[in-house]
């Protein structure tokens, strides 16, 4: 089996391999796990992006718990981001068996690296916050858990490998682009550089960045035919 893919194409994946080595970071080597999110500054985040700013339930929060949810929505992302990548380990180790070629090989195990140093990152993250807050509670996942367990199996036993990658990688690039308009929106929010929040969406963007390269190439060599595509 063969992706089929072309000399510009191959060149982009040496890019991104290149890149993968010079610039990436390790979760206990890039961040000073001592530092922390002001209230200030999650009261901040609150303003700028929460889900409940403006509705008819805003009103009825005291400071302290805009504070709290803006804890929570912070912790709430980086779960589901980090079950994610995750649960999708194994989709990525199939990878391999879909094209030969040497730079798609190495980046399929870049890609598991650093999915693997996000879930580290994130796990870190969200146990800093919750030593922030003693009212704040480990959010649930069970379910969370059994559905991502569920999707990832069935992805990785679709027939075809352009339906079974376009829907992948699809769900794929939806994720990471959420989680770079998340880095975008704290950088302009948050100044502070030793923010923990900002530098965790930070660095976890660092590699986010060449994830959506791939997918987009992925995603393009998926294309079905004609009405198909839709």
């Amino acid at each position: 089996m063969s992706v089929g893919f072309s000399e510009k194409d191959t060149a982009l994946l040496q890019r991104l391999n290149q890149n993968s080595w010079r610039r990436t970071f390790s979760p206990d080597r890039d961040i000073d796990w001592r530092s922390s999110t002001t209230p200030e500054e999650y009261r901040t985040l609150y303003d700028a992006w929460s889900l409940l700013r403006g509705s008819r339930h805003d009103a009825a929060l005291s400071e302290e718990q805009r504070i709290r949810f803006a804890r929570y929505q912070q912790m709430n992302l980086m779960l589901v981001t980090a079950l994610f990548e995750r649960f999708a380990l194994a989709n990525f180790e199939s990878l391999y068996g879909d094209d030969d070629e040497p730079a798609y090989q190495e980046y399929v195990a870049h890609l598991i690296k650093e999915e693997t140093y996000h879930y580290v990152l994130f796990a870190r993250a969200i146990a800093r916050i919750l030593e922030s807050d003693s009212e704040l509670h480990p959010l649930p996942h069970r379910h969370l858990k059994a559905y991502l367990t569920m999707a990832m199996f069935l992805l990785r036993w679709v027939p075809f490998r352009r339906l079974r990658h376009s829907m992948f990688f699809f769900f794929m690039r939806f994720t990471e682009e959420v989680t770079l308009q998340a880095n975008t929106m704290i950088k302009r929010t948050i100044t502070r550089r030793d923010c923990l929040v900002l530098r965790v969406w930070e660095l976890h963007a660092l590699d986010e960045a060449r994830h959506v390269a791939f997918d987009d190439l992925m995603l393009r060599y998926a294309r079905l035919p004609g009405v198909w595509a839709k």
